[in-house]
């Protein structure tokens, strides 16, 4: 159920052939999360062993992995968070990697993308070994798509006849490729765009080109399903990728950086706004976007938040990112950190040890 206060931003919705299209804009009201969700907390992980710094999690019935990007390595434990065991090893040996780009949950295997090995890593839900698959391509990003799985590049125009999307069997076999697109300017490759999973559908995921504000949900065919148009930044530059006079995008003007995900009917983003990073939640039923202003969490929420998976005991488990949004209408929980609004500064992301757990109403 989605409470929404009333709102006088109007969207605009058609059909494009078969293609529902939509534009989303930004309510000047505020959205009650305390209507949406319940039961929110933040779990902490124990302190042995230690964690250098989170970089991705899946959750399963049963299980939470957790990729360390310090120790790179895949930290397993329960949904109770308590430890159980690592797999996973940093070297040039046929069952290693030189480091994980991100971890996906592909068919019952977790599967490791590693951009400098340019290959993918299979292993087994008990951490053992599968093989290790050469995609002789570096990618950038990598979500699964029930038995397959579809990875993003950012390619710039050295490499013009390189797919941008390439939908990949679980034996590093390609399937389908496609949006070919170039970016003059090799300084934006990995700041803007990408592909971002569907969790309210894993057969679909997203994808925004590079200073977009359009997404694309694709499905596994890499057909188009739906088309949004997030209409936050009234930005003429949005999507004039190879514009000259965006030489300088990242200081100079706004932008929508990249997608999170979407889970629960909203859409996580970010944006640079004033030279400053920003985050905003599209509600993908109503219309309707949100910024950080316009959010009235009651309750500990996260403002931006990975969704990772769902247990067998009915919760939902999601990765806090970058900076939060917290009030607790019956004082703070004497287990968190008393530094809220910059603790990205003083306490470091790479020591912010928890994940959230919901449930919705």
């Amino acid at each position: 159920m989605f409470a929404i206060y009333s709102c006088h931003s109007k969207s605009r919705e058609e059909v494009l052939g078969d293609i529902p299209f939509s534009e989303i804009e930004v309510s000047q009201s505020e959205l009650d999360l305390t209507k949406i969700y319940h039961s929110i907390e933040l779990v902490a992980f124990p302190d042995t062993p230690f964690i250098g710094r989170i970089k991705d999690v899946i959750v399963n019935d049963n299980f939470v992995y957790v990729l360390d990007d310090i120790n790179n390595d895949i930290k397993v434990y329960n949904l109770k968070l308590d430890y159980l065991f690592s797999f996973g090893k940093q070297g040039p040996g046929p069952q290693e990697y030189h480091s994980i780009t991100n971890i996906a949950l592909v068919d019952n295997q977790i599967v490791v993308l590693s951009h400098f090995d340019m290959a993918i890593l299979k292993f087994t839900l008990n951490g053992e070994f599968i093989e290790k698959v050469k995609l002789n391509d570096r990618l950038l990003g990598m979500v699964a798509l029930k038995e397959n799985f579809v990875t993003y590049s950012n390619y710039n125009s050295i490499f013009p006849e390189k797919p941008n999307l390439i939908v990949w069997g679980l034996d590093g076999t390609p399937k389908k490729m496609g949006a070919n697109y170039t970016v003059d300017m090799p300084s934006l490759i990995g700041y803007s765009g990408g592909i971002a999973p569907n969790y309210d559908s894993p057969s679909t995921f997203y994808f925004q080109k590079p200073l977009s504000d359009t997404l694309y949900q694709l499905d596994n065919n890499l057909h188009v399903k739906q088309v949004l148009k997030l209409k936050v930044l009234p930005n003429p530059w949005l999507g004039k990728i190879n514009d000259p006079n965006l030489t300088n995008i990242r200081h100079e003007y706004d932008y929508i950086t990249d997608i999170k995900s979407v889970k629960d009917n909203f859409i996580r983003f970010s944006f640079v706004k004033n030279k400053r990073l920003r985050h905003g939640m599209a509600d993908v039923k109503t219309k309707v976007a949100y910024i950080e202003d316009s959010i009235l969490p009651k309750g500990l929420v996260y403002f931006i938040s990975k969704p990772a998976g769902i247990g067998s005991n009915g919760f939902h488990y999601s990765i806090p990112e970058y900076r939060w949004i917290s009030y607790f209408p019956e004082g703070k929980p004497e287990n968190i950190p008393s530094i809220f609004s910059d603790f990205k500064d003083k306490l470091g992301l790479e020591n912010f040890k928890y994940l959230i757990r919901y449930k919705l109403k």
